[in-house]
């Protein structure tokens, strides 16, 4: 409850007197002073001390007051308030709103501030309260402020705290009590608000609140105007730890490795430094640690600081997590990956597209093996292979024109695909996880190659390619330009009709997960073969296409898991980060790769006859096209953004990156938000883009095309 005392009267007194002098007080704390001029300030009050904050032992460190703005008592409601607005009042409606304003057009109430949509009012793409408009700041101080929904959320996290419906001293409410030190705090039965909106809400009109009922507690969304009460929240006066950097983000090991990855704790002055480290699987990889994070072994003596011993015990992935312990939530992460052998094992060619190819078949034991034989889209082998035995028919009968799944009738020659007697066509080019025969033998994280990928095992940029005999089988080995490493590919035959293979021993021919673009009787498959039995014929593999019915082997792959690339946060409106390197760079000033659009991986001859989805022309395009035109026979699909298969950035680094779509590039030299300067950085020119708001910028070198 607010009090007023007689220092309120001479303060007003001696305003009103003074007209010489400056007229105005100081407000002194801890030796230092504030001067407010008196025509600034409408009353002067004072509260009871009731700004008391709890740790209730959170990750993020936060702290929780122990009374809503306004309350003397944590069973008072307290004050009301309209988000965004600062002072309660009697009326919580649009038409008393504070930020608003009403459009003459059409009488809508249109917003002038935390806007991010032109058609709700006066766009600034703000969605975080600032102080000013901060209810807990402005009336308890700088150091305090209303929650944001992620500390709402952490606030409900069961993991951390238990929340029951109780009374104190009378009133209901609910009683948050935390999981690792026992305090807590009570809060009765009211909402309250948080300090940012979400950015996906469907409108601009409502902001982000906790509520209670008689069973639940809950977080959810609510129109800006109404008034609620405000329960502030503030960070701890100790130094958490704000960071921890690895010495290695990404690990390749063989089985029996042992290795040691230190932690750079950040800031060194943090009051508590010391971590924790633990494996994602112990199967693949495990660590070793002392209490104060530091590793256990080195004969030749152990290194200082916080480090961890990490031995490689089979073949497959993992993350070693190193966290802090001093309840600020900070961790990082290095991903390993130990190459193994046997059915589950896989090897590292070094491609650019990270992806890792098995050691061998599935349903064999040893690289040699042939394995199982499989029709395209159908996950369980067998041994008569036909159309009229075809899982994806709409009718058993001996015709490929009635496959009901994986067509795309609008780019076939012959336009027949029936279902029923009814024209159909689904567009679908590539096999799906639940029809994928490498993905439902051995996992999510494995698939049948693609066509690409094939291609890049047989690219002469990056592997040699030779028919050889291994173990007394007949086949190719692939070895890598890059680090010397091999697989082995048998000469498996095809199947055809029945269960024994054809050509075997001489030729064989795996499947890959796309289809042929122009034809879905038939998918894309990888053919080998013993280029001596052919005249003039130097190479031994090649691309082919062949009847989905038909039977083949698959030799799975897997994708390497994304190393974490550092980027730049420049604030811009749209929330993109954007990296500090090319791809294929080491440095911001270094050029990279070059890359085709729509391509994957770096070549010598950049022209069309060495394009990816066209046949030797501009005119003859077969994907990404929006107009027949260009398209190949008059081929059109309409796509005008890349896929994830065809982006160079999400195939090289991982699901998390993709290539600038044009608003983002369009927003990154906006002048709204950023400042462009051609300077010279290592030696090398180009673009500084420095981000208006905080600062911070990015480089970009003159790397011509």
């Amino acid at each position: 409850m607010k009090k007023s005392y007689f220092l309120l009267f001479l303060l007003l007194f001696v305003a009103g007197v003074q007209t010489s002098q400056a007229q105005g007080f100081k407000v002194w704390k801890n030796n230092k002073s504030v001067f407010h001029r008196f025509a600034d300030v409408d009353s002067v009050s004072f509260v009871n001390d009731v700004m008391e904050a709890v740790d209730l032992g959170l990750p993020s460190g936060t702290l929780w007051a122990t009374c809503n703005v306004g309350a003397s008592k944590p069973e008072d409601y307290g004050d009301s308030f309209a988000w965004g607005e600062t002072v309660p009042k009697d009326s919580y409606v649009w038409g008393t709103y504070k930020h608003k304003y009403i459009n003459w057009l059409d009488t809508t109430v249109m917003m002038t501030k935390y806007c991010t949509d032109s058609k709700y009012g006066r766009v600034d793409y703000k969605i975080m309260l600032e102080p000013e408009d901060d209810a807990a700041t402005m009336n308890w101080g700088s150091e305090w402020q209303m929650p944001t929904v992620s500390q709402i959320d952490e606030l409900l996290d069961r993991h951390y705290v238990i929340w029951t419906t109780t009374m104190q001293n009378g009133v209901r409410g609910r009683l948050f009590t935390s999981k690792r030190n026992g305090n807590s705090i009570f809060m009765p039965d009211c909402g309250y608000w948080a300090r940012d909106r979400y950015w996906d809400i469907a409108n601009c009109y409502t902001a982000n609140y906790v509520a209670f009922d008689s069973r639940n507690t809950l977080s959810g969304a609510t129109e800006r105007c109404e008034g609620v009460v405000v329960r502030p929240v503030r960070k701890p006066d100790y130094q958490l730890v704000e960071a921890i950097e690895l010495g290695d983000t990404y690990l390749m090991l063989q089985v029996g490795d042992i290795y040691n990855i230190f932690a750079d704790v950040k800031p060194f002055d943090a009051f508590n430094t010391a971590v924790t480290w633990e494996s994602s699987n112990e199967e693949v990889a495990t660590v070793a640690f002392d209490a104060s994070g530091s590793g256990t072994f080195d004969p030749t003596g152990a290194p200082s600081g916080n480090f961890a011993t990490v031995t490689a015990v089979s073949g497959g992935y993992c993350d070693i997590i190193c966290r802090a312990t001093d309840g600020s939530g900070v961790l990082a992460v290095c991903h390993v990956m130990v190459e193994g052998s046997g059915s589950n094992g896989f090897v590292d060619l070094g491609l650019p597209s990270g992806t890792l190819w098995a050691t061998c078949n599935i349903g064999a034991d040893t690289p040699e093996e042939y394995g199982d034989f499989y029709a395209w889209g159908e996950t369980e082998p067998k041994t008569e292979f036909e159309w009229t035995n075809y899982k994806w028919m709409s009718q058993a009968r001996d015709d490929y024109r009635y496959v009901n799944k994986y067509t795309i009738a609008d780019n076939d020659t012959e336009g027949h695909w029936y279902s029923n007697g009814v024209f159909v066509g689904d567009g679908k080019a590539e096999l799906e996880p639940g029809d994928d025969a490498a993905t439902q033998d051995r996992g999510r994280e494995w698939q049948t190659p693609s066509r690409a990928q094939y291609e890049e095992l047989i690219s002469t940029l990056y592997t040699t390619v030779e028919w050889t005999q291994q173990n007394g089988v007949n086949g190719v080995r692939v070895t890598s330009k890059v680090n010397g490493r091999s697989i082995f590919l048998p000469a498996v035959g095809m199947n055809i009709v029945d269960g024994t293979p054809s050509f075997d021993g001489m030729m064989g021919v795996y499947w890959t997960r796309s289809l042929r673009l122009d034809w879905s009787g038939c998918a894309t498959a990888f053919s080998l073969f013993d280029s001596s039995l052919l005249e003039d014929v130097d190479v031994c593999v090649e691309m082919m296409d062949a009847y989905r019915c038909s039977g083949h082997p698959v030799r799975p792959v897997r994708v390497k898991e994304a190393v974490e690339h550092e980027y730049v946060n420049l604030d811009l409106p749209s929330g993109t980060l954007w990296a500090t390197c090319n791809i294929g760079a080491n440095s911001p000033s270094d050029y990279g790769d070059y890359f085709a659009w729509g391509e994957t991986a770096p070549k010598a001859d950049y022209s069309w006859g060495t394009y990816k989805y066209c046949k030797g022309r501009e005119n003859t395009l077969t994907k990404y096209c929006s107009d027949s035109l260009y398209g190949d026979d008059g081929y059109i699909d309409r796509k005008i953004v890349l896929g994830p298969e065809d982006d160079a950035a999400t195939v090289i680094w991982g699901t998390d990156w993709q290539m600038p779509d044009s608003e983002q590039a369009n927003e990154l030299f906006n002048s709204l938000y950023t400042t462009v300067s051609y300077v010279k950085q290592d030696g090398v020119y180009g673009m500084k883009i420095t981000s208006k708001s905080n600062g911070k910028s990015i480089f970009m070198p003159g790397a011509g095309l």
